[in-house]
């Protein structure tokens, strides 16, 4: 039962990232299909994972580069548009981090929401 939500959260999770980068990559004028970013994006979030860099900044920089222009989006949209997406994850993220800091703390103990 868990498996099964777990699977669900992270499908619905991978396919908003995918429909977000592809909306700031056409934002920035690319023409591709909607189609080849759920074939491409995800592979340029496996190469993120690679841990050779801090968050996968740079790598899924260099692999939007790469994969992008296959469908037609010059490899400067694809780089903006990765930077972007970083960004924007980075910011739609940082009110839950700051929550957790506040009340577990990185070392599990309570914070000041207490």
């Amino acid at each position: 039962k868990h498996l099964v939500m777990l699977t669900v959260v992270s499908v619905t999770c991978l396919f908003l990232y995918v429909v977000a980068f592809s909306l700031i990559s056409m934002g920035l004028g690319a023409e591709a299909n909607i189609m080849d970013y759920f074939l491409l994006v995800p592979l340029i979030f496996i190469a993120m994972q690679f841990p050779i860099s801090i968050g996968g900044w740079g790598v899924r920089e260099g692999a939007a580069v790469v994969l992008l222009p296959l469908v037609g989006v010059a490899p400067s949209v694809a780089f903006i548009a990765s930077i972007l997406f970083g960004i924007a994850i980075f910011l739609g993220t940082l009110p839950g981090h700051m929550i957790w800091m506040m009340t577990a703390g990185p070392s599990g103990t309570k914070g000041s929401l207490n």
